[in-house]
């Protein structure tokens, strides 16, 4: 449900891939959201039968969906979506089932927690309320550092569904805020925290920061970027600068983009130690990687204009042709 989106959260899904020279490979990253609470809180009238019916309905499917997810049942998970489903980062059913696999061979032991703050049902459809998080380790060990990754994502989702029969199915979703680490080496043990506006205009320009330790004896390179959230990802180039020593501080504006595409801001960090061979000779070797990603969302611009209410109307107008087509006739007759 997530972008990961759940990440996930499943509520949207979000998949990204970032790739850097300086750090000599690949980095992917994928999420989504998913699990449910056993506590449901929301304004239901627990009098009306149908409505009670609904509700333990949503909530044994939201059961149902962490089971699912969490056992890497790919088909169980084809059954619970909706055939027409997108969520808000237009990412479709198909997009979504092959980002889950990726997440599942990328992250074998992820596991995926979800806290239902509320639930509303209106008929035929559903509107749940989420926050949740997830936490793994990559497969594979980073050639750098020599060690598995650690991921740490959470994020806060709407879930929408709808009641296809008998049974209810995710339609859609949107992920209202999120952020993800993924940390190899010596940045596992560091305090590091990245910050974005959470919502900007289309076109806008913000300000995204970062701020880290730096431990005596190392050297720290950073790079602040952003990537629109779609399908197939888009990858853009970093620029990697120093990060000062004392201030701990990183931070750049950038422009949000003009197509009304949600992004993530994303900011990269090496952590570099000073060693000597057997000669005494001086050689940087990176001890610590980190990728930091926190979701932005782009509102479009409103290109609406007031238009006096006095001034003449379109000549496609429908009442004025009803109209029209009234007069001829009886002109006819």
């Amino acid at each position: 449900m997530k972008n990961f989106y759940i990440c996930f959260l499943l509520s949207g899904i979000l998949a990204c891939v970032i790739q850097t020279e300086v750090f000599a490979g690949s980095i992917n990253k994928q999420s989504v959201n998913i699990k449910a609470s056993e506590n449901i809180t929301g304004s239901v009238d627990e009098n009306t039968i149908q409505l009670s019916a609904d509700y333990k309905a949503i909530k044994d499917f939201l059961t149902n969906y962490t089971k699912v997810i969490n056992a890497h049942d790919a088909q169980g998970l084809d059954k619970l979506y909706a055939k027409g489903y997108k969520s808000a980062d237009g990412i479709n059913k198909a997009n979504f089932m092959e980002l889950i696999k990726k997440t599942w061979e990328n992250y074998p032991d992820i596991k995926y927690d979800s806290k239902i703050i509320s639930v509303k049902v209106n008929d035929m459809y559903a509107t749940v309320h989420t926050v949740e998080s997830l936490s793994a380790t990559t497969k594979t060990k980073s050639e750098l550092t020599n060690d598995n990754g650690v991921l740490s994502s959470s994020s806060e989702t709407v879930l929408y569904l709808q009641k296809i029969g008998k049974n209810w199915k995710m339609a859609s979703d949107r992920i209202l805020s999120e952020k993800t680490f993924l940390c190899y080496g010596k940045a596992k043990g560091l305090s590091i925290e990245f910050s974005a506006p959470e919502q900007v205009y289309s076109d806008e320009v913000y300000t995204a920061s970062l701020y880290i330790d730096i431990p005596d004896g190392m050297i720290a390179i950073g790079s602040i970027n952003r990537e629109p959230i779609v399908y197939p990802e888009v990858e853009s180039d970093e620029v990697f600068r120093q990060i000062p020593p004392v201030e701990g501080i990183l931070e750049r504006l950038m422009k949000a983009n003009n197509t009304n595409n949600n992004e993530l801001a994303v900011a990269s960090i090496g952590y570099t130690e000073l060693e000597r061979d057997i000669y005494q000779k001086p050689n940087m070797k990176i001890s610590g990687v980190a990728l930091l990603m926190q979701r932005v969302n782009v509102v479009p611009k409103s290109t609406y204009l007031h238009q006096d209410k006095n001034t003449l109307k379109d000549n496609n107008d429908i009442d004025d042709n009803v109209e029209d087509f009234d007069t001829e006739s009886q002109d006819e007759n």
